[in-house]
């Protein structure tokens, strides 16, 4: 029987080269992992910009029954506003005794025309669909506030899902696209 020297792989013993080789796997996984981030941030920040997260607990009820008194929500301030976004944003100088951040939902955009018809919202003349009101509950402007708003450019037309109830722009008129600071919404601690 012929026997032969075991075969240098097979030893317990790693290769003489074998701290190289794991530095230089070590680094190349460091490098793809550094990559992956980086990229991420840069889809994440380029891509997607996020000026600020607030997390608030609501402290009434003008969007009920979508968000109510107690709830706890975080905002995100994460693209453009739209209409049917759910926002905070800086009470106007026109709504003095209110609290300095206020809730609401954007109705109108700039550039548009919104008018209350039969307790309906008008968007330039277009009767809008609103899914999130509870039904049977009228849209209408109080007593000597006006019933049609032409919203400039900058700004947009914010009412709350409690009609009744709120006070929004058709008391204050129109915001200034600038003074949102968080138009997505996530309710992550329901109070009702």
């Amino acid at each position: 029987m012929e026997t032969t020297a075991p075969d240098s792989d097979l030893t317990n013993e790693p290769p003489a080269d074998w701290d190289k080789r794991r530095l230089s796997r070590t680094t190349k996984v460091l490098l793809v992992v550094g990559l992956l981030v980086v990229a991420l941030l840069a889809v994440r920040f380029v891509l997607f910009p996020v000026v600020g997260v607030q997390s608030l607990q609501i402290p009434s009820d003008t969007m009920q029954p979508n968000i109510n008194s107690g709830d706890r929500v975080l905002f995100i301030a994460f693209g453009e506003t739209d209409r049917g976004d759910v926002v905070i944003f800086d009470a106007p100088d026109e709504a003095p005794g209110l609290s300095t951040l206020l809730l609401g939902r954007v109705i109108g955009l700039g550039g548009e025309s919104i008018t209350f018809e039969n307790s309906i919202v008008h968007i330039d003349g277009e009767p809008l669909d609103e899914p999130y009101l509870v039904e049977g509950i009228p849209t209408t402007t109080a007593p000597g506030e006006p019933e049609s708003f032409l919203i400039p450019d900058d700004q947009v037309f914010i009412m709350g899902d409690d009609r009744p109830r709120s006070l929004d722009s058709r008391s204050y008129g129109p915001v200034e696209v600038e003074t949102i600071q968080s138009n997505r919404h996530w309710v992550w601690n329901s109070a009702g």
